[in-house]
């Protein structure tokens, strides 16, 4: 499987709003659709819950959760950056009924 590898680090300086969460997306985006999958590295990352929001949040929206779960692979992330980006992908994911009840869409 064709799987093309971005360090957050390295290539997303700036990971601390959701202007540059929507810049990161719109690169990632561009990779998915070159390559079958893209695994976002966030080794040595602390990101805010506003970019995170906007790069894994709205894509895993985008995408539907089926298809975030097959084309991008989320590693590295410590364990605050893993909460954050665990509750933004839930948020966003989460259906009107499940809203209305508060629960966190299991992982």
């Amino acid at each position: 499987m064709d799987t093309f590898v971005v360090e957050i680090r390295n290539c997303f300086p700036t990971r601390s709003s959701r202007p540059s969460g929507r810049e990161a997306r719109a690169r990632v985006i561009t990779l998915l659709n070159a390559h079958e999958r893209v695994k976002l590295d966030f080794t040595a990352v602390a990101v805010t819950p506003s970019f995170a929001d906007e790069l894994v949040g709205t894509l895993a929206s985008n995408l539907g959760r089926q298809e975030f779960e097959k084309r991008v692979v989320l590693e590295g992330m410590s364990a605050d950056t893993a909460a954050i980006v665990r509750h933004v992908i839930n948020r966003r994911l989460r259906s009107p009924v499940e809203a209305s009840n508060h629960r966190e869409i299991p992982n």
